[in-house]
């Protein structure tokens, strides 16, 4: 018998989460590790190299929930596998990897996520900070896979000791040395990363990769900010910058609304409309969820994209999100987890 047991399975998977078995945990470094995951028969598990699970634990008496890259690839025909790293004051990454052992069993949420290869057979340009590296690994070796351009891959660890994927990278490089460049970079013999050394990476040896490639960045935010930096200065496109965040900006601030406890949102569900009361502070989903209407909804920390709706009146406070692009914010898509009304008459249509 698992010795994390799943209570009330039935009604997770109403709720679109599924038991699966973790078949091992393969330790990384010191601070990470891998889970690989028995999955269904089936083909609801099926996935694309960079996407990621979401989780449902049980900590401290209370469910929590938590996006999670799969580092493994589909095309290398393995089994389905998050990597974990641990963090100073992680709650669940942390209970991950003291806790979890093989024949646990965790619910997760079927893979979700667009931060994928894109099939245009351009030069790649990687860039990895920390456990960032585990959905640009899954890249890398889906990319590898077949013919194709080029692919430059910086990758920043605080130290060789903390590098992930350090012995599998070292095969990977020696088999696709003629293709692959990969620069590891070590803070603690390097420095940070700024942006003239990343963008002198992205430039080559003059080779114009730069000009026709597409990025895919994830890391830490400060990394993160200073790769995309660093690829507008060398010219590459944005809409060829594809990168992953798994921490939200803050929320932006709420304008007064007077002596108003509570707003009236009424939400479109498909079948009927539906009146609830949202509280200024509060996030449409938030509200949602409080008064049991079943709206879709995954991870609820504005990454996963499943809560996505379309504003049709009113004006919401929402913070700058990768998921949703200046054009679709124009014609009004929102994210029900992120969106907080700025005043009443808000109408939502769900999509």
């Amino acid at each position: 018998m698992p010795r994390n047991p799943i209570i009330g399975t039935e009604k997770m998977e109403q709720a679109g989460f599924y038991p699966l078995t973790v078949r091992s945990v393969v330790p990384e470094t010191a601070d990470a590790a891998s889970l690989v995951f028995d999955t269904p028969a089936d083909d609801v598990f099926d996935y694309r190299a960079g996407q990621y699970l979401t989780l449902r634990l049980q900590i401290a008496g209370r469910p929590v929930l938590r996006c999670y890259s799969m580092s493994s690839a589909p095309v290398a025909g393995e089994p389905l596998a998050i990597t974990v790293k641990r963090v100073a004051g992680g709650v669940v990454s942390n209970w991950l990897i003291d806790h979890v052992r093989p024949g646990d069993r965790i619910l997760a949420r079927p893979p979700s996520g667009t931060f994928v290869l894109a099939p245009e057979p351009r030069p790649l340009l990687l860039f990895a900070g920390g456990s960032g590296i585990t959905p640009v690994f899954a890249i890398l070796r889906q990319a590898l896979a077949g013919d194709g351009p080029a692919i430059r891959f910086f990758y920043a660890s605080q130290s060789p000791e903390a590098e992930i994927f350090r012995t599998a990278l070292d095969r990977v490089q020696a088999a696709h040395a003629d293709r692959l460049t990969l620069h590891r970079h070590y803070d603690s013999r390097d420095g940070h990363p700024d942006m003239a050394r990343l963008a002198d990476f992205a430039v080559g040896t003059g080779d114009a990769i730069a000009e026709s490639a597409i990025a895919y960045v994830c890391g830490p935010a400060p990394f993160m900010n200073n790769v995309e930096a660093a690829l507008a200065q060398v010219g590459l496109d944005p809409a060829r910058i594809h990168s992953e965040r798994f921490v939200m900006p803050a929320p932006e601030a709420v304008p007064a609304l007077g002596d108003a406890a509570s707003l009236t949102i009424a939400i479109d569900c498909g079948v009927g409309i539906r009146q609830i009361s949202c509280r200024a502070d509060q996030t449409i989903l938030a509200a949602a969820l409080d008064q049991r209407l079943p709206v879709p909804w995954s991870c609820g920390q504005g990454i996963c994209g499943a809560c996505i709706a379309e504003l049709t009146a009113g004006s919401v406070a929402m913070p700058q999100s990768d998921l949703l692009t200046a054009e679709e914010r124009k014609d009004g898509l929102i994210l029900l987890c992120q969106a907080r009304p700025r005043g009443p008459d808000c109408r939502v249509r769900l999509v």
